[in-house]
């Protein structure tokens, strides 16, 4: 079980859809300023990276067993068991608390 194996639960592949929300949020604004970039990239990581990266993590704890099935899902560190389920979803559980803590400490009640 490599560390790599851990960054692939998170599913980077699946961020540009999410980056790509970024770059319109900036092509949208009247005025592009460091602080609103600096929040853009705090929030990506917040959400997307940590928040999802656990979705994404318990989703394929959730779904393991019909994986193992599939012909490119059977590839993923959960199907192969590099990364078993106990630490997957202790994997999982820090992402989410980290996502959601960084978020409130970031933006704050809204």
């Amino acid at each position: 079980m490599s560390w790599l194996d851990y960054v692939k639960l998170i599913r980077f592949k699946n961020h540009p859809t999410f980056l790509a929300v970024v770059v319109v949020a900036l092509l949208l604004s009247d005025r592009i300023s460091t602080s609103l970039v600096i929040s853009l990239v705090f929030l990506y990581i917040s959400f997307t990276v940590l928040l999802y990266g656990g979705l994404y993590t318990i989703n394929d704890v959730a779904d393991i067993e019909a994986d193992k099935l599939h012909p490119l899902k059977k590839k993923r560190p959960l199907s192969m068991a590099k990364v078993s389920v106990n630490s997957a979803l202790k994997f999982a559980f820090i992402l989410i608390a980290l996502g959601l803590t960084s978020g409130f400490l970031l933006f704050g009640k809204t």
